[in-house]
C-alpha cells in the first residue's frame, strides 16, 4: 500500500503534495510500524485498536482526496484523486480492515497473556 500511495502522491500538484498527500504518507507509516508493534505485542488489544482507528483515519483522507478538485496549468478542472485511483486504494484499505478485524477476533477469542509477575 506505500508504494502504491507514493507513486500517487508524488502525482499531486505541490500544495497538495505537501499538505495533505504528506498526511496521507505519514498514515501510512504510522499504519506499518502499528502493524509490527502489535505483531510483537499481539494480545494486546489496545495496539490493534489504535492501528483500526490509523487505518479509518487513512480512509477517511482518501475519500477526501477523491472529493478534491484542482485546475491544473491549462485552467481545466481536475481531480486530486482519479476514479481508478481511488478504488485501488480504497480496496487495499478494505483488505486491511478486514486483517484488522479477523486480528481483533482472534485476539478477543484467546485467554488473558499469563502475568508477568513472579
Amino acid at each position: 500500500m506505500i508504494d502504491y500511495a507514493e507513486a500517487a502522491v508524488q502525482q499531486y500538484p505541490p500544495l497538495f503534495r505537501n499538505t495533505l498527500g504528506k498526511r496521507m504518507l505519514d498514515k501510512c507509516y504510522e499504519i506499518a510500524d502499528l502493524c509490527e508493534s502489535a505483531n510483537n505485542d499481539f494480545y494486546k488489544k489496545a495496539k490493534i485498536k489504535t492501528l483500526d482507528e490509523a487505518n479509518k483515519s487513512l480512509q477517511r483522507m482518501v475519500r477526501r482526496a477523491n472529493r478534491t478538485y484542482f485546475c491544473d496549468k491549462k485552467g481545466n478542472r481536475r481531480q486530486l484523486l482519479e476514479l481508478h485511483k481511488y478504488t485501488v486504494w480504497s480496496d487495499k484499505l478494505v483488505e486491511l480492515g478486514k486483517i484488522i478485524g479477523g486480528w481483533k477476533q482472534s485476539v478477543a477469542s484467546q485467554p488473558p497473556p499469563p502475568s508477568q509477575k513472579r
